[in-house]
């Protein structure tokens, strides 16, 4: 049995299943079906090696070999909770892995990783977002790390720390998944070292199922064991808008994050101009 080859560490709500979908379609490359969370849940560490190997038991001779788990990007949050120092792991157990990491424009990301909890029973659907966001009360919801998953310039720093920057491959959702999504595969196969001439078409990618009923959310949140009794009727009510932040809290996030995005491009030797708020909104 073998260890993985490379993993798609991240980040989280960036379009990593998009990416593992299409590289799992490659006759050279073999991907875990499911996110293992080996590195970043304790329970699942203490296992060992031997626990993880068998997750790819079904790769053929000679693939290369690997696995989607966005949870390990963040990686070193001082909290009592995991994750812990994900990278120290993981360097311990695969020297020579090869990381692929999507990052998306840290607001946006926000957003929509709150949603995603929201849907899933985890947030209440009337949490006051600014709260959440940017107040002090935040830390009420700091385990989720709706904010803190943005901070990829701390996250990414600490990695290097523990791998070479040519085992290191960071894409950019906005520019490289959206906009040229047959280009970022060609590269991903190259830097994997497999053909690119053997990739299949393109997926085209969807985004993310919308949100249930606003009688959905509340069930699910206050009472998650009855949810499955009103699931029926859930699918058949309108949909709750997703949740989306006002202009001004906008702006406030963005600035919010702009120190740290420009240290993030000066780390990374590039930069996008898609990470920040959209015409329409001056």
């Amino acid at each position: 049995m073998t260890l993985p080859d490379f993993i798609i560490i991240g980040a989280q709500k960036s379009g990593t299943t998009w990416l593992a979908w299409c590289l799992r379609q490659h006759p050279q490359l073999f991907l875990a079906s499911d996110e293992i969370h080996f590195f970043d849940i304790d329970r699942h560490f203490s296992m060992g090696p031997d626990w993880y190997r068998k997750h790819f038991t079904d790769a053929k001779e000679g693939q290369v070999v690997g696995e989607k788990t966005p949870d390990y990007l963040w990686n070193n949050e001082k909290l009592e909770i995991e994750p812990k120092d994900i990278a120290a792991r993981i360097h311990k157990t695969l020297p020579n892995a090869k990381l692929i990491i999507i990052l998306r424009d840290p607001v946006t990301r926000a957003i929509s990783a709150l949603n995603h909890q929201i849907r899933g029973g985890r947030i209440s659907p009337f949490v006051p977002t600014r709260k959440i966001f940017l107040d002090s009360a935040k830390e009420r919801w700091s385990e989720f790390g709706i904010m803190s998953r943005g901070y990829y310039r701390r996250q990414i720093e600490n990695y290097y720390n523990y791998f070479d920057k040519s085992n290191i491959k960071i894409f950019f959702y906005e520019d490289d998944m959206i906009k040229n999504p047959a280009s970022t595969l060609s590269e991903s196969c190259d830097f994997l070292s497999v053909s690119s001439h053997r990739m299949p078409k393109v997926k085209k990618r969807r985004p993310n199922s919308g949100m249930n009923s606003k009688l959905g959310l509340i069930i699910n949140y206050y009472v998650p064991s009855s949810y499955y009794l009103i699931r029926p009727l859930d699918l058949l009510l309108p949909k709750k808008t997703p949740l989306q932040s006002d202009r001004r809290l906008m702006e406030d996030m963005y600035a919010h994050f702009q120190d740290e995005n420009e240290r993030l491009f000066d780390l990374v030797g590039r930069r996008t101009d898609a990470w920040r708020p959209a015409t329409g909104d001056h």
